[in-house]
């Protein structure tokens, strides 16, 4: 029983582990540049302003929403050490925690609901 008790230690112990999310090092702003469309999960479904973000390799962003010529822009900036040392994206003032899960680069607006922006591929 002992030996067999050791062997699925071992074993399991040289199992490499995988994660579905991405560690801070590999996140940094050319990860993050493109476009990305809002996600809700939220049983609520409250209402958000913009259906969609343009984060530029100038450093400007463009929201925008479906359907009307209404837009916003400002300045973004990238930070490898936001909010409890996550990676985030910096909208003029507002703070978005960068997260990479399954291959989707995601700006977590609200974890506890599911809302965030995701990149488009």
């Amino acid at each position: 029983m002992r030996r067999w008790f050791a062997a699925a230690v071992l074993l399991i112990s040289a199992v490499p582990t995988t994660s579905c999310t991405f560690s801070a090092e590999h996140i940094n702003a050319q990860v993050v540049l493109g476009s990305y469309a809002y996600v809700s999960h939220d049983p609520e479904q409250r209402h958000h302003d913009w259906d969609s973000l343009t984060l530029a390799k100038a450093g400007t962003y463009r929201f925008t929403r479906h359907g009307s010529d209404a837009e916003q822009k400002g300045v973004w900036k990238f930070s490898a050490s936001g909010n409890e040392g996550q990676p985030e994206i910096v909208l003029d003032t507002s703070g978005y925690p960068v997260q990479i899960r399954n291959g989707e680069v995601r700006l977590l607006i609200d974890t506890d609901v599911g809302i965030w922006w995701a990149k488009v591929k």
